[in-house]
């Protein structure tokens, strides 16, 4: 028999008014059909596809696509549901900060987190992490065969221009090479391993969706200095959260942080510091 294909669909949905992002994967002897079999699945959830793009699987660089693909139960399944607006977030109370006594993974573990931040990622929220292409050699690379999604907060020509130094979100997985590099600092050969101790980014925790967090995000990618002249502003280094946005003003750090529930990055001099609803 003939295996029908399998298509990967970039799904929006919507719920009693509330539109979310979700990835589906599907079967099908044609795109139409398998499109079908996804619909026909969200409405037995309480959603309605409104929007979706699909790709066939063996183009997919997504490795939890193949992955469901792998496990394919029926016609179709469903991802996670993240909301695709940040306003529709029910992320209340204000932010508050601490440290964490933690130590960061060495390379002599099959951990993928430190066992004192394990229990406070993956979640329900989505993790996803704001990285410093300027700091991490290769990073789109690195993002482009990590298997994760991913996006630029760059956009238009500045996306092209600095896609080597530019800031990129990627929505992170309980056992991705790349989640381990994040949280781990060590040397190996005299060469330092790991990302932890380079500074080079943030981790994020929200109910919204990669493409709302990069929306959102994209606002603070640049400020105005005294000259009106457009300079970039680094809100993802772990300095600046630490220092900078942790002590903005209320209603600053609550239109900054607006739909993420934690902030987690390396702390000073050690362990981790975390800026979180209280």
């Amino acid at each position: 028999m003939t295996r029908q294909p399998v298509f990967v669909f970039d799904l929006d949905c919507d719920q009693g008014g509330v539109a979310y992002h979700r990835m589906a994967v599907a079967t099908g002897p044609s795109e139409h059909a398998a499109r079908s079999a996804v619909e026909h699945l969200c409405q037995s959830k309480g959603q309605t596809v409104t929007d979706a793009t699909a790709t066939p699987l063996a183009r997919s660089r997504l490795s939890a696509a193949r992955d469901m693909a792998a496990t394919l139960d029926g016609d179709a399944a469903l991802g996670p549901a993240y909301l695709a607006k940040v306003d529709a977030c029910d992320c209340t109370g204000g932010f508050t900060s601490r440290g964490v006594d933690m130590t960061p993974l060495d390379g002599s573990t099959e951990d993928f987190t430190p066992p004192e931040l394990a229990p406070m990622l993956f979640n329900d929220d989505g993790t996803y992490a704001l990285l410093d292409g300027a700091l991490i050699m290769g990073l789109l690379e690195r993002l482009e065969a990590s298997g994760l999604p991913f996006a630029c907060l760059y956009g238009g020509d500045a996306a092209t221009q600095f896609a080597d130094t530019a800031p990129y979100i990627v929505q992170l997985a309980p056992k991705a090479p790349l989640t381990r590099a994040l949280f781990s600092a060590f040397k190996k050969d005299g060469i330092q391993r790991g990302l932890w101790a380079d500074e080079a980014g943030i981790i994020v925790q929200s109910p919204a969706s990669l493409r709302a967090l990069r929306r959102h995000f994209r606002r603070f990618t640049y400020l105005q200095d005294d000259t009106g002249k457009r300079v970039f502003f680094r809100f993802y280094a772990p300095v600046t959260l630490r220092t900078l946005i942790a002590n903005m003003a209320p209603e600053d750090l609550a239109d900054f942080g607006k739909g993420v529930t934690r902030f987690t990055c390396p702390g000073k001099p050690a362990g981790a510091f975390v800026l979180e609803r209280a």
